[in-house]
């Protein structure tokens, strides 16, 4: 299955548990996706993971695929 909205994958798993229909893009998910990558950058930054660079600029790639 090719990913139509990048790398960034969002799934309900109560009503597609087959991960057949990925929520990324959609804007009514938007801000679930923002707290999750917010979270996950966080939570990288607090165990020293790395810099969050890298992050960052996954999180402006996934931005820019949402419409």
């Amino acid at each position: 299955m090719v990913q139509e909205h990048g790398f960034a994958e969002l799934y309900d798993l109560d009503a597609d548990p087959y991960e057949m229909r990925n929520l990324a893009g959609d804007p009514e998910h938007r801000g679930t996706l923002k707290s999750l990558w917010t979270g996950l950058r966080d939570a990288m930054s607090e165990t020293g993971d790395f810099d969050g660079s890298r992050l960052v600029g996954a999180v402006a790639d996934c931005r820019a695929a949402l419409p």
